[in-house]
């Protein structure tokens, strides 16, 4: 199945095991072929 990603959509794709919920000081960075998209600082 298919589906055509547009500007703006956000893909979830869950967490694997052992992984727990992020904290004040974590950082989150969304990284696609090597590039980073994103990057979140947790307060």
């Amino acid at each position: 199945q298919y589906m055509t990603l547009r500007m703006g959509d956000l893909l979830f794709t869950g967490t694997p095991a052992g992984v727990g919920p992020v904290r004040p000081g974590d950082e989150l960075r969304a990284m696609l072929e090597g590039h980073e998209l994103l990057r979140f600082d947790i307060r």
